[in-house]
């Protein structure tokens, strides 16, 4: 009788620890979610700012058929965007940006923007991804 109960505990005890390892992955996995779309949204908005200072300037850096790419660590300048980049720090998070140079049917040039939040974990590679298009709207 001592065995059987024995077994039933084991049994009892690896389930709840196997739904608790579970559990605690998936927490992790979630907030990493949010974060890198966060540090993702973080880059947009200042890839934004960067086009309302200068068009001229932010559309240099964009170039047509692939696009061109840049990294992004802590410090969100362009020096600092030689790919491939170092992670932001204290975060497994690597911010890359793909800015390709479009036109529109009125002519107007457009930047479409590719922002990916990418991390490795235990389980594998991630991504978050932002996508949008940037145009001169101020002139």
């Amino acid at each position: 009788e001592i065995l059987v109960v024995i077994a039933i505990v084991a049994v009892v005890i690896t389930s709840v620890v196997a739904t608790s390892t579970r559990s605690i992955k998936n927490s992790l996995h979630a907030r990493y979610q949010a974060e890198s779309t966060r540090r993702g949204e973080e880059l947009a908005e200042w890839l934004r700012s960067e086009r309302d200072n200068s068009w001229t300037n932010f559309v240099g850096r964009a170039s047509g058929g692939a696009g061109s790419n840049y990294c992004f660590s802590d410090n969100l300048s362009w020096a600092a965007s030689s790919c491939p980049g170092s992670p932001v720090s204290g975060t497994p998070f690597l911010r890359t940006v793909n800015l390709r140079l479009t036109t529109t049917v009125t002519a107007n040039d457009t930047v479409e923007v590719v922002i990916a939040v990418t991390w490795t974990d235990g389980v594998g590679s991630h991504a978050s991804r932002v996508n949008t298009r940037l145009t001169s709207w101020n002139n």
